[in-house]
């Protein structure tokens, strides 16, 4: 037959051979050309190319362990663009320019997609701006653009995604926080307001001064486990603990039940650490801040009024006289003038009660008796508001007389 080197032969009758340019073998670089002559890649192919399988996969593949990914890749001559599809193994990618690797589409093993990022976070990643537009279809789930809006569809129907709730405006004035009302938007300025300047909140007011502003005409603010009628409810007010794996610092509880109205002040909760110290503070006038320490109760439950220095179960000092009582630390005072009940201490151990104070049933004497009901009791020591004393006997009949020398003398 007859051909030019480098052609491939091909029957061309029932008994000759040919070649001809468009069926072209480069045997230096072993590349074969089909319509060139100058294949530049081991399959070069100048018009169109079918591939077809009668069944199973038709796939690009890559020798096992040969170090090189499945590429095909796309060239337009005419302006030398590159476009490539490659499996890495792991991802799916479309790329142009295959040197600069240019990433334009990339597609996980986990469902993902990404555009413009070779990371995609979700079912589709999209690092840059998206356009869309009018929707093929009505199912739950789907975006569109309708021209002049962008809405979403959610339970059958399409919901504006740009406009308030009912297509309306934001009800109120400026700063009024959005509620429900009647399937639009209402704002009450007056009454529930959001100051984003200073990030307060303001319920009663326009003009919130704290982080939580209430104003109200009788009840500020209430608080509650419970609504329901006729069961024990419980409110707690708290603050976090230094440790924050910690249970709140318990401030207040509130329990209200079928037998009790209970207010307790630092623990009596499960739920909070309870307070090591309380500390009562007053202040001479209504403008000072922090004020003075006034009474304390420690973590022993020991009492220290006038002082934080504690070395008794109750301890009481002061720094000043009260007027018209001689400098009194303590004063018990009974109001039922002639009536029952007394002004008095009793001290109590086990065995015995003394009681020391007023005798408001027997004449306002002065009584220092084994006992802690005095107006039983003929014991111990009785003084009347006379100055008489009487030792064993309710009825003093003793006077000290003190002239020249002192001793006690009967009446």
């Amino acid at each position: 037959g007859s051909g030019a080197a480098n052609q491939v032969a091909f029957w061309s009758g029932a008994s000759s051979i040919t070649g001809e340019a468009a069926l072209y073998w480069d045997s230096t670089n072993d590349r074969l050309g089909i319509g060139t002559s100058g294949p530049a890649e081991e399959l070069h192919v100048i018009g169109d190319a079918r591939i077809e399988k009668s069944s199973g996969e038709l796939g690009l593949y890559t020798p096992v362990g040969g170090g090189t990914v499945p590429v095909l890749h796309f060239r337009d001559q005419s302006t030398a663009a590159d476009w490539v599809l490659k499996h890495d193994g792991a991802s799916f990618h479309i790329q142009d320019e295959v040197a600069a690797g240019n990433e334009m589409v990339t597609i996980t093993t986990q469902s993902r997609m990404g555009i413009g990022t070779t990371s995609p976070q979700e079912a589709l990643d999209v690092s840059g701006a998206i356009r869309i537009g009018a929707a093929v279809n009505t199912n739950n789930g789907t975006i569109r653009y309708t021209g002049t809006d962008i809405e979403g569809r959610v339970g059958g129907s399409w919901v504006s995604l740009t406009a308030a709730a009912g297509g309306g405006t934001p009800g109120g004035a400026d700063g009024a926080v959005q509620y429900n009302n009647g399937g639009v938007f209402g704002g009450d300025a007056t009454n529930f307001f959001w100051d984003d300047i200073n990030n307060r909140l303001g319920i009663g007011t326009s003009s919130p001064e704290f982080p939580l502003h209430v104003l109200g005409s009788i009840w500020q603010f209430v608080m509650t486990n419970s609504q329901t009628d006729s069961t024990s409810k419980v409110t707690r007010l708290g603050q976090n603990h230094y440790l924050n794996a910690e249970e709140p610092l318990a401030m207040l509880v509130g329990v209200s039940d079928s037998t009790d109205n209970r207010v307790i002040i630092g623990g009596g909760t499960g739920s909070g650490n309870t307070a090591t110290r309380i500390e009562f503070f007053t202040a001479a006038n209504t403008t000072t801040t922090t004020g003075t320490e006034r009474m304390r109760i420690d973590s022993n439950g020991d009492v220290g009024i006038g002082t934080s220095t504690i070395s008794s179960r109750v301890h009481v000092e002061k720094d000043a006289n009260f007027g018209g009582l001689g400098g009194a630390t303590l004063l018990l005072e009974n109001p039922n003038v002639g009536g029952s009940g007394d002004a008095a201490v009793v001290f109590r151990i086990p065995a015995v009660d003394w009681f020391i104070g007023i005798d408001n049933s027997d004449s306002d004497k002065l009584r220092i008796t084994p006992d802690d009901e005095p107006e039983f009791s003929s014991l111990g020591i009785t003084i009347d508001p006379s100055g008489e004393v009487g030792i064993g006997t309710k009825t003093p009949d003793l006077i000290w007389f003190n002239y020249f020398r002192k001793h006690w003398r009967k009446r």
